[in-house]
């Protein structure tokens, strides 16, 4: 493996259907939308993350990378939707 990405060899993504590794999720963020004062900056966010996936958030600048952050971490109270974190719901 380390010889193949020495080498820039990328392995092949598994298939879209593929089934998901370690069954439950760790973290679901179901609907969640959030926004400052007035302005809505995150509109009905919804993804799952399984143990031994990466998931990786990009965007351009004011896109709403920070304040989906701080919703997860519990830090901004989202407008509507849901984080469970190992089932529990922490919004």
């Amino acid at each position: 493996m380390r010889q193949e990405a020495a080498a820039g060899i990328i392995p092949p993504a598994p298939p879209p259907d593929a089934p998901r590794p370690g069954g439950t999720p760790i973290l679901q963020v179901a609907g969640v939308s959030a926004g400052w004062e007035r302005r809505r900056v995150l509109r009905e966010i919804d993804f799952a993350l399984y143990p031994g996936e990466v998931l990786a958030l990009m965007g351009r600048n004011g896109s709403g990378k920070s304040t989906l952050q701080r919703v997860i971490s519990g830090l901004h109270k989202p407008t509507g939707g849901q984080v469970l974190l190992h089932g529990q719901d922490t919004s």
